[in-house]
């Protein structure tokens, strides 16, 4: 199977409440704000999905979207490789899986969730963290 385009999409949050997505393949950047009662690893599972939410309603059928987070915890529970303890936080993991596995199902679009670190992430440095 041919995949046409790599979506790398960079999600961020920040203490005060915004949430901030880029997509390098279109450069098309979102932004949302969530609140500052949010913890940490709240605001940074809520990026995750807004901006898979927002980023696969604009993808075409087979291609690729490579969700970069710079939150280790938050790719590792999205891979599979780490539990999650938090009712709030299962939610929303549920939320991304389903989105996940709809675009497969549906458009045969992939996605993936990869680390990258926080000095490297675009979407960081838009919020100034």
């Amino acid at each position: 199977m041919v995949r046409s385009m790599i979506h790398r999409v960079y999600v961020d949050s920040s203490p005060k409440g915004e949430l901030r997505w880029i997509d390098r393949a279109t450069n098309e950047i979102g932004k949302h704000r969530i609140g500052k009662e949010k913890a940490v690893h709240d605001a940074e599972f809520k990026a995750v999905m807004i901006a898979l939410d927002d980023v696969l309603k604009r993808v075409s059928e087979k291609e690729t979207v490579e969700l970069y987070c710079d939150r280790k915890v938050v790719v590792d529970q999205l891979n599979h490789k780490a539990g999650i303890k938090e009712t709030t936080i299962l939610t929303m993991a549920d939320k991304v899986w389903n989105l996940a596995f709809q675009a497969q199902k549906e458009r045969e679009t992939e996605v993936r969730f990869l680390w990258v670190s926080r000095k490297e992430n675009p979407a960081g440095k838009m919020l100034g963290t």
